[in-house]
């Protein structure tokens, strides 16, 4: 408590009258960690000042602090604890070494191999999104699409870094197209775009479900739109404007 404190005698003035103001022990202490003026002023000096007792500024500034503190660290806390716990599945397995045999299976063309070793893999691992993820993409690669479904859609609800979910999005719209599900694909894929929205490549396999849906104009439009965006042709840039200019005009005849 203030009272409790040692007392030195701050000399100011005001409106041309000298005006003693007891100071705090620690106002270096509190100028120093966080800043200020007239730290060692008591709060009960101002007219707004704590009722409760003779607390100063440096007093409850610095047991803020304090609590500030003890706050971030129970955060930290409580972050590492769900690591440990496997809690927090989103993208941490994309380096697992359970992972690297079932992937050097797959690029040396051993696809059932490596289907059946990640199948093996997800069954103790149910919950984690990218397992999940990875075991869709072993039944893609062996053309058993409805297989792989289930597995894009438990991978995407359970939740995945972004530069997977993307992936994740297109696996499972293209899945849905060739299923001949394309409503399904059209959701999804406008999803994708609706959250990454640079995503070209994505928009290629919406401009081809767009196709399969009928809606041929709009098909065209995405994917002339999407071609001028990202190529590296100079004919094709050099009528980058002309191409863009017809994209939503492919019925419009001109007289």
């Amino acid at each position: 408590m203030y009272n409790e404190q040692k007392e030195e005698v701050y000399e100011g003035k005001s409106n041309g009258a000298t005006e003693s103001i007891p100071s705090h022990t620690n106002y270096v202490e509190f100028i120093t960690t966080l800043g200020g003026a007239y730290a060692g002023i008591a709060v009960h000096a101002f007219s707004n000042g704590s009722s409760i007792g003779n607390e100063t500024v440096v007093y409850l500034a610095l047991d803020f602090h304090q609590q500030f503190l003890a706050i971030i660290y129970l955060q930290i806390f409580w972050l590492l604890a769900m690591f440990m716990n496997g809690k927090t599945t989103k993208g941490l397995n994309k380096m697992d070494k359970q992972l690297e045999p079932i992937i050097t299976l797959r690029k040396n063309g051993q696809l059932e191999e490596a289907n059946q070793l990640m199948v093996a893999l997800l069954k103790g691992n149910p919950e984690n999104g990218y397992y999940q993820f990875q075991c869709a993409w072993t039944y893609d690669s062996l053309g058993k699409e409805k297989e792989a479904v289930p597995h894009y859609e438990k991978a995407i609800a359970l939740g995945l870094e972004p530069d997977v979910l993307v992936d994740a999005y297109l696996g499972l719209g293209s899945t849905y197209r060739t299923l001949g599900q394309y409503e399904q694909a059209k959701q999804i894929l406008e999803q994708a775009m609706h959250e990454f929205p640079e995503a070209e490549h994505v928009k290629v396999f919406y401009a081809m479900t767009l196709y399969n849906l009928g809606e041929h104009s709009k098909s065209m439009e995405t994917l002339l739109n999407t071609l001028v965006r990202t190529t590296s042709h100079q004919g094709i840039i050099d009528y980058k404007k002309a191409i863009h200019f017809y994209s939503d005009k492919l019925d419009q005849i001109w007289s």
